[in-house]
């Protein structure tokens, strides 16, 4: 990481943080406030927070596609498409923040996006038809999306995970020294969580909405099908494996028993202390920061060891999950 990188995080650190206040009285005076049928927060939180993310972004991609010359040679092929549909859904999502949309109408517009959002990734390294490669990219892109929606339910969960993936990011990059276009992305959103966290630390002020979820989960299910064209298959899934996890076991009971994927069941792992009222955000908190430590230390050990650390990651992911239940 240069120096142009470490002021660029500072400065839209600054940056970052005087809009989210900015947002946190504006979202106050004109009453935008969470409207979940089952608020497992504290009460009438403001939300759409996730518009700050958008609008930092492109502020912060056009800052380094200014100033720096590195930027411009790892954007993907046809990067105005990458803008064009992150633009569209952050857009869309903050509407939806407003007057909620239906579940089948959004799922639409997702998969139209990715589709288009395909064309950004590089598929000549797999050995797979190129037509059954994209297809398989965009059901994984918006599982992931969506899985990184779902776990947007306790104060500082979903940001804390976000923050810790961009660290696993910066971690594979410095020494796998991989040329991925997720390293600049990363670079972007890093000093947007940092300040958001002080907003939506235990009890939250503020909260992204879906607004900020879609947006995160469009970033990484970009990062994360970068290093899968890599064959970095196994980092891929370690960097993110609380939310595929979690998210996979819970929708797989949830259709078995008959519901639709996204009903709003508050069914996972995670939300299980809090939701029967046995602990509070703070303990979540804690637990999720302890595994996340383990985690990154894990997938150090995965690239400079061995890849057989993988699955002792999967053991403690599932320790984790038990945790969370038995505190339930």
């Amino acid at each position: 990481m240069t120096n142009i990188n470490f002021i660029y995080i500072l400065v839209f650190f600054l940056i970052s943080f005087l809009f989210f206040n900015f947002y946190l009285k504006f979202s106050i005076e004109k009453k935008i406030n969470d409207k979940n049928d089952f608020n497992v927060g504290y009460g009438n939180t403001p939300t759409g927070a996730g518009i700050i993310f958008l609008i930092i972004f492109f502020l912060g991609s056009i800052c380094l596609f200014s100033i720096d010359q590195n930027f411009k040679s790892f954007l993907p092929n046809r990067f105005y498409l990458f803008y064009f549909s992150i633009l569209l859904l952050g857009i869309i999502s903050f509407y939806d923040d407003m007057k909620p949309l239906d579940p089948i109408l959004r799922l639409v517009i997702q998969f139209i996006l990715i589709f288009i959002s395909t064309s950004c990734l590089d598929f000549s390294n797999i050995i797979l038809p190129l037509k059954l490669s994209m297809l398989l990219a965009i059901i994984i892109w918006i599982y992931l999306i969506n899985i990184t929606n779902f776990i947007d339910g306790l104060d500082c969960f979903l940001a804390t995970h976000v923050l810790f993936f961009i660290l696993n990011i910066f971690l594979i990059k410095y020494y796998l020294n991989l040329d991925i276009f997720s390293f600049y992305l990363s670079i972007i959103f890093f000093p947007i969580i940092l300040a958001f966290i002080f907003y939506n630390k235990p009890v939250a002020k503020l909260y992204m909405g879906d607004a900020g979820s879609i947006i995160l989960g469009y970033f990484i299910g970009f990062c994360l099908l970068e290093l899968i064209l890599a064959k970095h298959y196994l980092l891929a899934i370690s960097i993110y494996i609380y939310p595929l996890i979690d998210c996979t076991i819970t929708l797989i009971k949830k259709v078995c028993k008959g519901y639709y994927p996204w009903a709003r069941l508050f069914d996972y792992h995670f939300l299980a202390p809090v939701i029967k009222g046995k602990k509070s955000h703070s303990f979540v908190l804690k637990i999720n920061m302890v595994f996340l430590l383990i985690n990154i230390f894990l997938v150090f050990m995965q690239i400079k060891i061995s890849s057989l650390f993988f699955f002792l990651n999967c053991v403690f992911t599932i320790i984790h999950l038990l945790i969370y239940r038995k505190n339930s």
